[in-house]
């Protein structure tokens, strides 16, 4: 009997009961799902030529899209939305996720912290009515979702190591030759969909559900009380009483605090109000060390994050805002904003208040001037300002003409270049292009790409060759495999090995039998000079370029198959008999531009 269309969709429910629940569910976070792992599988970025920058934000773009029709599904579901309804909700956030994600330089949007907030909203978005308190609830749908993303995590690492070990079992058992991609798309599946849909899957129905206060006797619960019993809120306790001890020692020294507090404070405050988080049920039945740290944590976090804003506040002084400055401040007035709201509040505390005012400050740190990236721009275009008037290459917000014979001192130059990196980096490196509108020739010319405008600013500015790393570019790391045979009936000498760094001058060298050379490693070119007056220069631009598209092959076979020999450089002489045989050469490379800032090799110096 043929089969019909309902005989075969309920033999796919029975196969696949989970997942097809999934994607009733949740069937836009389900296409998403798919449309991201398809993109990764066949190479989007190569297909539609994007930079490693774009590509980045189209990930995430669709990763905040997925949380985001997640989080409203679990909204209009609470709130009984029809079906249009939440349709119409989740298609108005794809646009407007769009919107930020295309046009981030715009907006200056930082797309990791909207990637957050969406997935905190996710754990609040049944839970959003204003004047209850279902902490009981909130708790235990909480505690199901997010351990269901971790076994989702867990099982798509099971998927794949276990698909990887047959790919490799069948290559070296039967010599089967799998393409070099192989492992990477078996990965690519895992997490960019087997865990989503898992996730999906496992995704908590019923909200009211509440968890039971007290001892716990759920295996998952207790395991929770467990660790903040004996291991978070002890240890807290303990760091909470260094960070006071510290507090006494710079009051009595007279001291800023160290800079690298701020990060130690940070991980403290985030571990903090995690285990306020899982302490809440066991609270009153784990100990009295759970006890202290839930009945005061509100208070004793204010004195830690009084010294995470005198740590910054020298650095932000000094050197200005930059995007983890920001955040160190947010985190910081984030922190002490909950510790005075849970001092002064009376009556039952509302958990949600941790989540949801994290939500809100990373979503507002997102975008927009008032955030991360737009507030930094600002921040790190006045001190470039700053910098460039101070040693005379800026009068009346225009950069002027500068004596190259008085180049930037190395620290400054340092500092530039450290700031022209951060524009082109965040995509804001266009708004100095009014700087340059009274020079002959702007920087800012057409067709330039921002690496190129980075360099040229650099050189008008007068600051120190090779203090700009490029950001757009390919890391080239490259390392000989195989040794070379050469004819050597006519050298007059071998040379090295030699080492040597990108910016080295006058290095000496002895040469047996007397006399001394030096050599010159400035600009890719490396220029050796005899005692008589004799120069060669080797250009390293065009090897470079071709040392990047040398791989090593995947399964070689013999020695003879890895491309990888050391690379021929020939001087630049009229004769170009001498060469540079080079081992090793690490830099970067971009479309316009080449900066080789290590290598070693050999000098070979033929004979006239």
């Amino acid at each position: 009997m043929a089969l019909t269309r309902t005989a075969l969709l309920n033999a796919l429910k029975s196969f696949t009961p989970d997942v097809g629940a999934a994607v009733r569910r949740f069937p836009l976070a389900s296409l998403i799902a798919v449309v991201f792992t398809l993109l990764h599988l066949f190479e989007a970025k190569d297909v539609f030529g994007l930079s490693g920058n774009a590509w980045m934000r189209v990930s995430l773009g669709l990763g905040t899209a997925f949380l985001w029709s997640m989080a409203l599904t679990l909204y209009a579901e609470r709130h009984e939305w029809s079906r249009v309804r939440r349709l119409a909700g989740e298609v108005a956030g794809f646009g407007v996720v769009a919107m930020l994600f295309t046009q981030s330089v715009l907006f200056s949007l930082q797309p990791h912290l909207m990637f957050l907030a969406a997935g905190i909203l996710v754990g609040l978005a049944a839970y959003m009515r204003v004047g209850s308190t279902p902490n009981a609830a909130f708790w235990q749908f909480n505690h199901h979702l997010w351990l269901g993303a971790g076994l989702s995590l867990v099982g798509a690492l099971l998927f794949a190591g276990g698909l990887s070990l047959i790919v490799e079992t069948l290559e070296l058992l039967f010599e089967v030759d799998f393409p070099r991609t192989t492992h990477e798309k078996i990965w690519t599946v895992a997490f960019g969909l087997v865990a989503p849909i898992n996730w999906l899957s496992l995704t908590p129905t019923d909200f009211s559900e509440t968890v039971q206060e007290g001892e716990q006797e759920e295996f998952t619960s207790r395991a929770v009380a467990v660790i903040v019993k004996y291991i978070l809120a002890p240890l807290l306790l303990v760091y909470t009483a260094i960070l006071y001890a510290y507090a006494v020692k710079i009051a009595i020294d007279g001291m800023l605090p160290k800079g690298r507090l701020g990060p130690m404070v940070l991980a403290y405050g985030a571990l903090m109000t995690l285990t306020v988080l899982l302490a809440w049920p066991a609270r009153t039945a784990s100990g009295p060390l759970v006890t202290i740290f839930w009945r005061h944590w509100f208070w004793l976090i204010l004195g830690p994050v009084a010294l995470l804003f005198l740590a910054v506040y020298q650095r932000i002084a000094q050197y200005g805002v930059t995007d983890e400055r920001y955040m160190v401040v947010l985190a910081g007035v984030w922190l002490a904003v909950l510790g005075l709201w849970f001092l002064f509040r009376r009556g039952v505390r509302d958990l949600r208040i941790l989540p949801a005012s994290l939500a809100i400050a990373l979503f507002l740190a997102a975008f927009g001037p008032w955030g991360a990236v737009g507030l930094s721009v600002r921040s790190q275009t006045a001190q470039l300002a700053g910098l460039l008037e101070k040693h005379g290459r800026m009068k009346d917000g225009q950069v002027v003409n500068t004596d190259a014979d008085k180049p930037l001192p190395r620290a400054e130059g340092r500092r530039v270049a450290s700031i022209l990196r951060y524009l082109e980096r965040s995509g804001h490196l266009y708004e100095l292009e009014g700087w340059f509108a009274a020079m002959e020739k702007s920087p800012f010319r057409p067709g330039a790409s921002t690496a190129r405008i980075s360099k040229d600013i650099l050189l008008r500015v007068g600051a120190p060759q090779g203090a700009h790393i490029l950001t757009e570019a390919e890391h080239l790391n490259f390392t000989a495999a195989r040794p070379i045979s050469l004819a050597a009936s006519r050298l007059d000498r071998i040379i090295g090995p030699l080492a040597l760094k990108h910016g080295s001058t006058d290095t000496v060298l002895a040469v047996e039998g007397g006399g001394v050379l030096s050599v010159d490693f400035e600009n890719n070119v490396v220029t050796v000079r005899f005692e008589d007056g004799r120069e060669l220069q080797f250009d390293l631009v065009a090897t470079a370029r071709k040392a990047l598209t040398l791989k090593a092959p995947r399964k070689p076979t013999d020695q003879q198959d890895d491309p990888r020999v050391p690379l021929r450089i020939a001087a630049s002489d009229a004769n170009e008999k001498s060469l540079l045989l080079v081992e090793n050469m690490w830099g970067n490379i971009s479309d316009e531009i080449v900066e080789v800032r290590l290598l070693r090799g050999w000098l070979l110096i033929r004979k006239d």
